[in-house]
C-alpha cells in the first residue's frame, strides 16, 4: 500500500462533503495529500471545510463546542492567495488543532497564556506526529 493518497483520492475520499467550492476543493486535496494515509483518514471521519470569513485565514472549530459529530474547519478567501506552501501548512495546522481536541480561541474563553499552550502542544505534533 502507497504511503499517501493522490490529491484525486483524497477529493474523491470527501465526495461533496465540504461546503467550499472548485478552487478550494483543489486546494485542499493538494494540502491533505500530503500528509500520512491515516491522517488522511481521520480528517474525512472527523472533519468538514467551510470557506467564508475573511477575518482568519483558517480556524478549527471543535464538535464538542457546536453539538455535531464532526468539526468544521473554516477556510478563509485570503487562503487563496497565500503560496501552495503556506496554504498547506496553514491546513495542516488546523487539522493539527482538531486532531489534538483543542478549544477555539473564537468560540471560547481561552487566556492568552492557555492560547499560546495550545499553539506550543500543536506546532509539536506537526513536528513529531
Amino acid at each position: 500500500m502507497k504511503e499517501k493518497y493522490t490529491p484525486e483520492e483524497v477529493d474523491y475520499g470527501f465526495a461533496g462533503f465540504n461546503e467550499v467550492d472548485e478552487a478550494f476543493r483543489i486546494i485542499l486535496a493538494k494540502a491533505i495529500s500530503k500528509l500520512p494515509r491515516k491522517v488522511v483518514d481521520w480528517i474525512t471521519k472527523n472533519l468538514l471545510f467551510i470557506s467564508s470569513s475573511n477575518e482568519y485565514f483558517a480556524f478549527y472549530l471543535p464538535k464538542h463546542e457546536w453539538k455535531h459529530k464532526k468539526g468544521f474547519v473554516f477556510l478563509s478567501e485570503t487562503l487563496r492567495n497565500e503560496s501552495e506552501e503556506n496554504q498547506t501548512f496553514k491546513i495542516a495546522h488546523e487539522i493539527a488543532h482538531a486532531k489534538l481536541n483543542h478549544k477555539s480561541p473564537i468560540f471560547s474563553d481561552l487566556t492568552e497564556i492557555k492560547m499560546k499552550r495550545q499553539e506550543r502542544k500543536q506546532m509539536n505534533w506537526l513536528k513529531n506526529g
